[in-house]
């Protein structure tokens, strides 16, 4: 007996072990034969076709790190399953198709749309160093969405692709609506070129330049609640303190879309807020919002 005690820890080892050394030749295997992660080795595009009620394909270019998402407002499916519907969209939406493009998808039931998608992503990005409990609602959709069979992104894929994105800031981050000159598929005819009224959202990071803490995140929430809303077409990319404290707030405009900038500091009770132009940056920020002491957020009925 005393002989077989002492084995019992033994035995346990070697199982560890080759338990251990078998995860790490499948590891291995997956990560030399796994399209997904050959691509990211490769520096190749991936895409993820986002199948809800309003599609959307995220396009994410390893050698520049930037993730872009293309909204498919109008997009109406012609496959049934989930395969065909992703090639179908991405036919449809993607502004170019690689040879080596990877193609996956998740299934976002009939509640989700694009918009949602571009949330998440930008909150993520912009907001999971600050929180990390945005890390588990992302690890937790993901597990959902593989025991539902709601996407075919292995779990090695999922922790290779995690660890690529977490390289990517809020500048690497740009949304697009589809080409409208293109027909979707089902649809009898193109659709007219969207009105200048209808432009994007401006991409904005706001910079606290006050001693009060928590200001640039209250002012984000509040903002992003505005564009939810409707009232306001903004996208609020980051947040953070300004490197000094400033009496009165101003915007530094990037892209030259000058009265929207008035409109935003009207929103926000700045009347006379003071503009300046930096160099243009395409598809990037349009505005940084320097918020000074004289801010005061309007109360929010």
């Amino acid at each position: 007996m005393e002989r077989a005690y002492r084995q019992e820890p033994l035995l346990l080892s070697r199982f560890l072990l080759a338990l251990a050394l078998a995860a790490t030749a499948a590891a291995a295997w997956l990560h030399f034969h796994s399209p997904l992660c050959l691509a990211l080795r490769a520096g190749a595009p991936l895409q993820l076709a986002y199948l809800g009620r309003t599609p959307a394909l995220a396009v994410y270019e390893p050698g520049t790190r930037r993730l872009t998402v293309i909204m498919g407002h109008s997009f109406k499916f012609t496959e049934s399953g989930p395969d065909g519907r992703s090639r179908e969209l991405s036919a449809a939406l993607a502004q170019s198709q690689p040879p080596d493009a990877v193609l996956r998808h998740m299934q976002a039931g009939t509640g989700g749309d694009g918009r949602t998608l571009w949330n998440e992503a930008k909150e993520l990005v912009s907001s999971w160093h600050a929180a990390p409990l945005l890390l588990r609602d992302y690890l937790s959709s993901y597990r959902q969405a593989h025991a539902g069979a709601e996407t075919d992104i292995s779990p090695y894929e999922f922790a290779a692709l995690s660890l690529e994105l977490v390289k990517i800031g809020p500048l690497d981050l740009c949304a697009l609506k589809e080409d409208t000159k293109r027909k979707s598929a089902g649809a009898e005819e193109e659709a007219p070129p969207a009105p200048a009224a209808a432009a994007e959202p401006l991409k904005i990071e706001i910079l606290n330049a006050t001693l009060r803490k928590g200001q640039a995140v209250a002012l984000t929430k509040y903002l992003r609640e505005l564009a939810a809303s409707g009232e306001l077409k903004v996208d609020v990319l980051s947040y953070d303190n300004y490197g000094r404290r400033e009496k009165k707030s101003r915007i530094i405009s990037r892209s030259g879309r000058l009265d929207e900038l008035k409109a935003l500091g009207a929103k926000l009770g700045l009347e006379a807020v003071e503009i300046t132009a930096a160099p243009e940056q395409p598809g990037q920020l349009d505005a940084s919002l320097i918020a000074g002491e004289d801010l005061v957020l309007p109360a929010r009925r």
